[in-house]
């Protein structure tokens, strides 16, 4: 549920741009695709900027603990 919702973030947010997403969220590019991909996972640091940088539209919760949104 997470890796769908943060790729809805950066298509919502970033009109599905990865390059652009990491720059809002000061992270690389390459831990966006690895957030993508399922290899790593939204830390609450970055669960907070999402937050921050959709306007609350992206809560930090669900990103962080997925089963507690369903």
């Amino acid at each position: 549920m997470s890796i769908q919702l943060f790729r809805e973030y950066i298509e919502v947010c970033h009109d599905g741009n990865q390059a652009k997403a990491a720059l809002a969220l000061d992270v690389s590019r390459s831990t966006v695709n690895k957030i993508l991909a399922g290899t790593r996972g939204i830390t609450p640091d970055l669960a907070e900027k999402i937050e921050k940088d959709s306007g609350g539209r992206y809560s930090r919760v669900p990103l962080i603990w997925p089963d507690e949104s369903e």
